[in-house]
């Protein structure tokens, strides 16, 4: 009954506290000066960077798509057993990099046009919209940095590597009957793919990223009314219980 209590209680205190960190988050006190001011730096900084990442997503978009069509033809016409499976494991890679680019079409290419459509008239408006361009800005910046992560490099290496494997352990001995080296096409495909990827990764634009950092110090993420992410938390200890609260900076 007693740790039941002392749940209970635990629980009433961090929705207090969730709740007076949800308040301070959608609390804003800047004028409407300072909302304009505020969002037209970010309006401004998103339409400089739109033109960039709309060519680059549709170039990338048309060169993966360009080779998953020339892979598959290739394969099609081939005589050999070795090319029909090199070029059948490269359609693949390649529709899955075109896949990739239109399940995540890249936030700083369409978030300006959002942006733009805002309703900034009353001061309710402003308000709001200024509340949700904060939103897209920092989901652009994300979007951005989650492009040049680790992550998608491992992703790179997963997709290139698994079409090595295949080529070598699955196709080994259709490739050596066919009088080639499969450890030779599994390599080649391996480094071809692998550069592709790295290209794609590293053209990626970037500018949402400064773009943000430089909104941070002209205004200060932590300036009067910004939307400050407060979290508080409160967890039991041996002795009592431990009482704090977290904010990024």
């Amino acid at each position: 009954m007693i740790r039941l209590i002392r749940c209970a209680s635990i629980a009433l205190l961090l929705f207090c506290f969730s709740t007076r960190g949800a308040i301070a988050q959608n609390s804003p006190n800047l004028s409407g000066p300072e909302m304009r001011e505020r969002l037209e730096f970010i309006q401004t900084s998103l339409n400089s960077g739109e033109g960039g990442a709309t060519i680059w997503w549709w170039s990338w978009l048309g060169i993966y798509s360009v080779l998953t069509a020339g892979s598959f033809i290739l394969a099609g016409v081939s005589d050999g057993d070795t090319e029909k499976i090199t070029n059948t494991v490269s359609g693949v890679q390649s529709a899955l990099g075109a896949v990739g680019m239109l399940i995540s079409p890249f936030a700083p290419r369409y978030v300006p046009e959002t942006v733009r459509s805002l309703p900034r008239g009353t001061e309710n408006e402003l308000s709001s919209s200024f509340g949700e361009a904060r939103v897209l800005f920092n989901a652009a910046a994300d979007d951005a940095v989650m492009g040049r992560s680790w992550i998608n490099h491992v992703l790179a290496l997963v997709v290139n590597g698994g079409g090595a494997l295949v080529i070598w352990k699955k196709y080994g001995d259709r490739i050596e009957d066919d009088g080639e080296n499969p450890k030779k096409e599994a390599l080649m495909n391996f480094v071809l793919g692998t550069i592709v990827s790295e290209i794609q990764i590293f053209t990626q634009p970037t500018r949402a990223i400064r773009d943000r950092e430089e909104y941070r110090r002209r205004f200060g993420t932590l300036s009067r009314g910004d939307a400050v992410n407060v979290r508080y938390f409160a967890a039991p200890t041996g002795r009592g219980m431990v009482l704090g609260a977290s904010y990024p900076w």
